[in-house]
C-alpha cells in the first residue's frame, strides 16, 4: 500500500499507505481498464531509469509524541535541503507505527478481539480477519464509506490468533484502509490521492464508484464456461466493490500502474530500505515463510528461478490483472484485461516478456 499518512503520519504510514495500495491491494490498483471496446489484454513493459502534524487521539501517547517530534524535525530537515535524512526519519516513524494495534485506537467501531491485531499483520495477511465468502463477492450493495463496510465482518470471530497463520483476506485490507483513515483524519481515497496517486503521476486512478461517470471505464466480460477461453463470452456478473476499495475497488490504467512501479522503485513514494522491507518474505510465529511481503507476493514465480521478483495479480467480475516488478533490474510488467479469469495466460505473457532470448546459433548451420 507506501506514503501512508500525512506529513509524518505520512511518515507513520508511508509504510502502510503505499503498502496498502499494493495490497491490494495490490489488488487495489490491479483491477480495470483496457479500452472500452477491446477484449485483448493490454500490456505495458518498461524500464524506469508540507507535511502537517497529525496523530490519532487514540494512539499510544509515547508513539504520538515520537510522531509529532519526527514531523517537526522532518520539516526542519527539508527546509535545509536534507530530503534524504527527512525520508529516513519518515521511514523510521512508519516502522514504529506498523507495530501499533490496528483496533479501537484507530478504528473505534471495530470491536476488541481476544488478541490485538498489528498493522504489519494486516499488511502480510497474518491478521486472522476472515476473507469474503462467495456471496459477499457477488454483492451489489453500495457502501458509502469503509467504516460502513466493516459491518460485513467486524462482529465475526478471528479465524486464528494473529501471527500464527497466513490466510489471504480482502477484508483485512478493508480494515487497514480504516486504520489509515483513523490515523490520517482523511478518507482513504483522499489520502491515497494526495500521498500516492499525485506524487506517482497516477492521474487516472480512482475509486470504482458505480455511480460516477468515469470516461473510458471498460466493460467487463467472462467466458460462458468459467476457465474455458474459446471465444464464447458473456457480460460479467454485476458487482459493487465499495466494500473493498483498498483491496480491489479502484480503476486504473497500464500507464498509471507503470508510473507507480517506477515511483515505488525510484524513491518517489518510499525509501529503498522501506521497499526492501515490503519485499521481505514474512513468517508465521513458528518461522514458516508465507511467500508474501507487505502487499505483494515475493520470491519464486511460476517457471522462474528466484530473482527477487515481487508481484500481485487479481481476478474479479469481468477483469484480470497483474503487476510484476523485478527490482534488481529496475524492470516491471503491467497487464490489465477486461476478461475474467485469465491469470494463467497472463503469467505466460509475463514469462515471454521477461525471459531473455536464446543466444544465436554458432557456426553456419541452418
Amino acid at each position: 500500500m507506501l506514503d501512508v499518512l500525512v506529513g509524518l503520519v505520512a511518515g507513520l504510514l508511508i509504510l502502510a499507505g503505499v503498502l496498502v495500495m499494493l495490497g491490494p491491494n495490490a489488488k487495489s490498483l490491479f483491477r480495470r481498464f483496457v479500452s472500452l471496446r477491446r477484449r485483448r489484454p493490454s500490456l505495458a513493459v518498461f524500464q524506469p531509469s508540507r507535511p502537517r502534524e497529525l496523530a490519532s487521539p487514540g494512539m499510544n501517547p509515547k508513539t504520538q509524541r515520537v510522531l509529532v517530534a519526527a514531523a517537526r524535525l522532518g520539516n526542519w530537515l527539508r527546509a535545509r535541503n536534507q530530503e534524504e535524512l527527512a525520508r529516513e526519519l519518515r521511514s523510521a516513524a512508519g516502522r514504529i507505527t506498523s507495530d501499533e494495534p490496528a483496533g479501537p485506537e484507530y478504528v473505534p467501531t471495530f470491536p476488541t478481539k481476544p488478541w490485538p491485531i498489528k498493522t504489519r499483520q494486516l499488511l502480510g495477511h497474518l491478521s486472522g480477519v476472515r476473507n469474503y465468502s462467495e456471496s459477499d463477492g457477488l454483492s451489489t450493495r453500495f457502501y458509502s464509506s469503509l467504516t460502513e463496510a466493516l459491518s460485513i465482518f467486524k462482529d465475526d470471530p478471528l479465524d486464528f490468533e494473529p501471527g500464527t497463520k497466513f490466510s489471504y483476506t480482502v477484508y483485512g485490507y478493508t480494515l487497514l484502509g480504516t486504520v489509515i483513515e483513523g490515523a490520517s483524519g482523511m478518507s482513504y481515497i483522499d489520502y491515497m490521492r494526495e500521498n500516492v496517486f499525485k506524487p506517482a503521476k497516477m492521474s487516472h486512478t480512482k475509486a470504482d464508484n458505480v455511480y460516477d461517470i468515469i470516461p473510458n471505464r471498460a466493460r467487463g466480460y467472462g467466458p460462458k464456461v468459467y476457465g474455458q477461453f474459446d471465444g464464447n463470452l458473456r457480460n460479467a456478473a454485476l458487482a459493487d466493490t465499495s466494500y473493498k476499495i483498498p483491496a480491489g475497488g479502484l480503476v486504473s490504467t497500464v500507464e498509471d500502474l507503470a508510473n507507480f512501479a517506477i515511483a515505488v522503485q525510484n524513491g518517489v513514494l518510499i525509501m529503498k530500505e522501506t521497499f526492501e522491507q515490503m519485499s521481505r518474505n514474512q513468517k508465521t510465529r513458528d518461522g514458516q515463510e508465507t511467500g508474501y511481503g507487505y502487499g505483494w507476493y515475493v520470491g519464486r514465480r511460476e517457471g522462474r528461478e528466484p530473482d527477487g521478483s515481487v508481484w500481485h495479480g487479481g481476478v474479479q467480475q469481468g477483469f484480470t490483472s497483474d503487476l510484476w516488478i523485478l527490482p534488481n533490474k529496475h524492470f516491471a510488467v503491467v497487464i490489465l484485461t477486461n476478461l475474467e479469469g485469465v491469470l494463467t495466460t497472463i503469467a505466460l505473457y509475463i514469462r515471454a516478456a521477461t525471459t531473455p532470448l536464446p543466444p544465436p546459433p554458432q557456426g553456419g548451420g541452418e
